[in-house]
């Protein structure tokens, strides 16, 4: 038969095994959930490129520019080429 201790390592165990298949079945019903709910269908990349950034003019179009692609749930790539 068992003694105390072997009940109390049995009970242990079949707490921790219950956690682990817990945080196993809330894992995995993240996993398959769909993220991509507020996405747009056909999202758009659009890149940006102008012959400097060091100037204002190019820096406050190019931020202008970005918040109206964002918010339509686009994305824009920037580069500066640096007058090369």
């Amino acid at each position: 038969m068992f003694n105390i201790k072997n009940k109390v390592i049995y009970i242990l165990l079949i707490i921790i095994d219950l956690l682990v298949i817990l945080s196993l079945a809330l894992f995995m019903g993240n996993f398959f959930k769909d993220h991509s709910f507020n996405q747009k269908e056909k999202n758009h990349l659009i890149g940006m490129s102008y012959m400097t950034m060091n100037n204002e003019f190019f820096r406050i179009i190019s931020e202008e520019i970005a918040a109206k692609v964002e918010t339509e749930g686009d994305q824009v790539i920037l580069r500066d080429p640096a007058l090369d």
